[in-house]
């Protein structure tokens, strides 16, 4: 690989990371402002708006077998349930720290259920890293002083299960791309779960959404445009051409950038508890994709 083209991709990971990461503080500035449901359709339908143009770029066809309509129908079970518990965390906790929650212990939860269903062999190191992992969680939601009633009214438990929930989306998303590529899959699973909770919406509160100010759909068109269709399609793409060790070393930016974001833009606090506990969970993620020699 050419040094050019390899310090393009840096810099264009660098930027998608670090645009994953200020998601959080603009999913917290219109968390308030609509009901979840409102906001989770308008985040859907945009998407899928964004991404149909790819579909004739690369002259995609919609046709799937049964096998995979139904991972695609669960992956938008599990796209939803995610977004609804991103949005509710939001409305009750902090960015920064739902930033750092939910990408250090996803892909911890990630290699817990390949575990569990694919039954894969574990080392004695990754024993080590899950028990690493596990401590910089708990130690995150600082679990000694908050009881169960406390911990779902800051926002922190509703993160943690929002980080076991896209672990399930991670792993079924895999299989369901076996057949499909990754544009296909993504306007299925939009497009569904927005067409789902066309049901479940307030449409009074929707409406309402014309008259939330510019700020509301900038930060919207920053979700949709920037976070999902710019920095999703680029990580996948990355995953392609520079491969898959390359591409996954970036997401360490994403905690970072959430933290440094939500402390510049909100004025949030920066706790020395989210910070111990995400470096630690940051390190067991390390070993566990570490390579054994």
């Amino acid at each position: 690989m050419q040094n050019p083209k390899k310090f393009k991709f840096i810099f264009l990971m660098f930027l998608a990371m670090s645009i994953w990461g200020g998601s959080w503080v603009s999913a917290k500035s219109i968390s308030m402002k609509a009901g979840f449901h409102t906001l989770v359709f308008l985040r859907f339908f945009l998407t899928t708006l964004c991404y149909i143009p790819f579909l004739f770029i690369f002259k995609e066809s919609l046709r799937v077998d049964r096998k995979t309509l139904f991972r695609l129908l669960l992956a938008a079970a599990l796209m939803i349930l995610y977004t609804q518990i991103f949005f509710l965390g939001l409305q009750k906790g902090f960015a920064g720290t739902g930033g750092v929650i939910v990408t250090t212990l996803n892909p911890i939860f990630t290699f817990v259920l390949s575990l569990i269903f694919f039954k894969i062999p574990i080392r004695k190191k990754q024993i080590f890293a899950l028990f690493l992992g596990l401590s910089g969680g708990m130690l995150t939601i600082q679990i000694w002083k908050n009881n169960l009633s406390a911990l779902l009214l800051s926002g922190s438990l509703l993160f943690v299960v929002g980080a076991v929930v896209w672990a399930g989306l991670t792993l079924n998303s895999q299989k369901a791309q076996e057949k499909i590529s990754v544009w296909v899959y993504s306007i299925y699973i939009y497009f569904i779960a927005s067409l789902f909770e066309v049901f479940f919406m307030d449409w009074g509160d929707f409406f309402k959404t014309f008259d939330a100010g510019l700020g509301f759909w900038l930060n919207l068109g920053y979700l949709t445009v920037l976070s999902t269709t710019f920095s999703t399609t680029l990580y996948f793409y990355s995953s392609k051409v520079m491969g898959s060790n390359f591409t996954s070393s970036f997401t360490f930016i994403v905690p970072i950038s959430s933290v440094f974001f939500s402390w510049l833009l909100i004025d949030e606090a920066v706790q020395p508890a989210t910070l111990l506990g995400g470096s630690l969970s940051m390190i067991a993620v390390y070993l566990l994709h570490t390579k054994k020699n």
